[in-house]
């Protein structure tokens, strides 16, 4: 009988012990919800910022170029009542501002698409840079990012540290680790 018991215990400890094992094996994983990361991030919030500040000083120049436009017009019309000599000077002079004004409200929209780009894809090499950080210190082994494209429906909640990344993303940030171009 001590014997029955005796194996039932080394069967119950071997047991245990592969249970064990099998569980301290499988991997660490967790999620991220990108959207959220991106949104709350303050290098974004920041590169939004001077994004908008870089187009407001494009729209500022784009409105001035409009009102010399409009100023031309004006002139124009002028000397339309008066019958002057100079109209098809000033509808040459006014025909020029126009294409000026479509070129440089062209290339604004290009600088802007360009800076735009730019920001962006800077952003993502910093939370992918900081991702790599943290999933070591945590001791993830895989770290995956959701987003709404699908590539994971579902996570429990358990498995999702978005707000903590987040936190974590933020200070790395402010630690002069995340420095847009």
């Amino acid at each position: 009988m001590q014997k029955i018991a005796l194996l039932v215990s080394i069967v119950a400890l071997a047991l245990s012990g592969v249970v064990l094992l099998s569980h301290l094996n499988r991997p660490s994983i967790a999620f991220i919800r990108l959207g959220a990361v991106v949104q709350e991030y303050d290098g974004m919030k920041e590169a939004q910022a001077d994004t908008r500040n870089s187009m407001n000083s494009l729209q500022e120049n784009v409105e001035s170029l409009k009102q010399r436009v409009r100023d031309a017009e004006m002139t124009l019309d002028s000397a339309r009542v008066v019958q002057s000599a100079d109209t098809n000077q000033l509808q040459s002079i006014l025909q020029m501002k126009f294409e000026e004004l479509h070129r440089y409200a062209k290339s604004a929209d290009e600088q802007i698409t360009v800076q735009d780009q730019r920001v962006t894809e800077a952003i993502m090499k910093q939370i992918n840079s900081a991702a790599e950080e943290y999933s070591r210190e945590q001791g993830l082994d895989i770290l995956m990012g959701t987003s709404t494209d699908g590539n994971i429906m579902h996570g429990e909640i358990e498995f999702d540290r978005t707000e903590d990344f987040i936190e974590y993303l933020n200070s790395w940030y402010h630690s002069g680790q995340g420095v847009l171009p």
